[in-house]
């Protein structure tokens, strides 16, 4: 009888360079929703910007779902605080604090 473990899998990260493109263009959408860019230096930045982030995520990544899920999770991260700014600059009223109520008990 055998009793050894099954070797570990090696690290499978099989992502086209198309499917990472399509992801920086995905980070690139988020970042223009929350980064007034108005000239095409600007966008250019940008688009580096999600570039390096996107490389930094894939190279810390050992499999396709955890690089899919790290990315994921920080987009969901940067929808997160830019819904709590908007939240915290209304101003305080009936209805600012209804919904600050609303928020805590969420």
């Amino acid at each position: 009888m055998n009793n050894q473990r099954p070797a570990q899998a090696e690290p499978v990260m099989d992502i086209s360079p198309d499917s990472r493109q399509l992801m920086v263009n995905k980070i690139m959408d988020k970042l223009k929703r929350h980064v007034p860019v108005s000239r095409p230096v600007e966008l250019h930045e940008l688009r580096k910007v999600a570039e390096r982030f996107e490389n930094k995520i894939y190279s810390a990544s050992r499999w396709q779902l955890e690089y899919i899920r790290k990315l994921s999770l920080k987009m969901l991260e940067l929808e997160t605080k830019s819904f709590n700014a908007a939240i915290n600059s209304l101003p305080s009223t009936p209805a600012a604090r209804s919904r600050e109520s609303l928020r805590s008990r969420l």
